[in-house]
């Protein structure tokens, strides 16, 4: 069993790029006016209505394996309220958080397949993370509404195309990004196995399973370590610049610039890695939490200096 990180907090694994980037984003002046349509126009209830009636809730009766792992994963990262969880059918590793007053989950019907039961827990975790660190709402502004007002869909502009167009758009975009190295910690923390990461970021990469191996996985790691020690000239920066920030695989087959919504996997890899070298992981990981209130105590301490509450 995983150590249960009581009183985790998500600043304590918050990825600087995250915090930068939602900085800038937040000093936008037309953020709060597309928030507030976010919230009139109802997507969050659109899209309950959409999970309750087009996807299967897992629960206890019918994946009771995957339903105790999930419970896992929310007794590791402190969550008291448990939110919902769904399954879609779709091959793809991969999950997603939606929900704001009401958090939810998507877990696709491949990462339960072709995932073993630690890697389940990181790629549950990196998305208790996501609703752990209240980057939902967000999220959604850049995956429905963001979208529909750019395409100049005229039942949802309502005055708010200039704002998409004059900025917010790609800080959006790149924060959302930025938020998936916070996430991943969060994913490592509740697996608590850096092997289990390792196997979620190769599956993403596309390797396959059988060729998964311990040699493999330390290829893995040294490709990541060479692509971001290169040394970019002018044309690499810009080259880099736009991939990162639009879908080349969509350029090249539709002749569109569509943001992405994930930073490169060799990428994701070498800045957890970066994270667990520099011993932040061990350190929360091995943190003396108090069990009353999770305050982080120093390990001379006999009682918590939050509450007073005897250390053990």
């Amino acid at each position: 069993m995983s150590k249960i990180l009581t009183g985790l907090e998500p600043t304590e694994y918050e990825h600087d790029l995250d915090k930068a980037a939602l900085n800038t984003l937040e000093r936008i002046p037309g953020l709060p006016k597309l928030t507030k349509k976010f919230y009139e126009l109802g997507f969050e209830k659109l899209i309950r209505i959409e999970y309750t009636g087009q996807y299967l809730a897992i629960n206890k009766n019918n994946f009771p394996k995957v339903f105790n792992l999930y419970l896992q994963a929310c007794k590791i990262l402190d969550f008291k309220d448990i939110p919902e969880l769904y399954i879609k059918f779709d091959y793809s590793v991969n999950a997603m958080a939606s929900g704001v007053e009401k958090p939810m989950i998507m877990l696709h019907s491949g990462a339960i397949d072709l995932l073993d039961d630690d890697e389940l827990l990181f790629i549950l975790g990196h998305e208790l993370g996501h609703i752990k660190s209240g980057h939902v709402l967000y999220q959604m502004l850049g995956s429905m509404l963001v979208p529909l007002v750019s395409k100049g869909v005229q039942q949802f502009t309502l005055g708010l195309g200039g704002l998409v167009t004059e900025g917010i758009s790609l800080p959006l975009y790149h924060w959302i990004r930025m938020a998936e190295f916070t996430c991943d910690r969060a994913g490592l923390l509740c697996c608590q196995k850096k092997e289990a990461a390792l196997g979620v970021f190769m599956k993403w990469a596309g390797v396959p399973i059988k060729y998964q191996t311990k040699d493999f996985e330390k290829e893995f790691i040294n490709q990541a370590i060479r692509f971001q020690e290169q040394d970019y000239d002018s044309m690499d920066k810009f080259v880099k610049g736009i991939s990162q920030t639009y879908s080349v695989d969509y350029l090249m087959q539709l002749g569109q610039l569509v943001p992405v919504s994930h930073p490169w996997t060799l990428l994701r890899v070498k800045k957890l890695l970066e994270w667990v070298d520099l011993g932040k992981y061990e350190e929360i990981l091995n943190a003396i939490r108090c069990s009353n209130c999770g305050y982080q105590n120093t390990i001379e301490s006999k009682f918590c200096a939050n509450c007073g509450t005897s250390i053990k």
